[in-house]
């Protein structure tokens, strides 16, 4: 499952500013069912650049510890 998931991530990393700004846009409709400070958080943290590239090496460091 580490591949699938590698794969999705090294493919997604130049759209992470537009997750970011999607999440930011369905904002008000997520607050309804999710923590409001928590999809800011996220929101701002997608935003960054190399946000994506660092959850891969999260996930990849956490796999490799198991």
């Amino acid at each position: 499952m580490t591949l699938p998931t590698q794969l999705m991530l090294d493919s997604s990393a130049p759209l992470g500013c537009l997750a970011g700004q999607s999440l930011r846009f369905f904002e008000p409709f997520l607050d309804a069912v999710l923590d409001p400070v928590g999809v800011r958080e996220f929101a701002g943290f997608l935003e960054k650049r190399g946000a994506v590239e660092y959850i891969a090496k999260r996930r990849e460091a956490m796999s490799s510890e198991c």
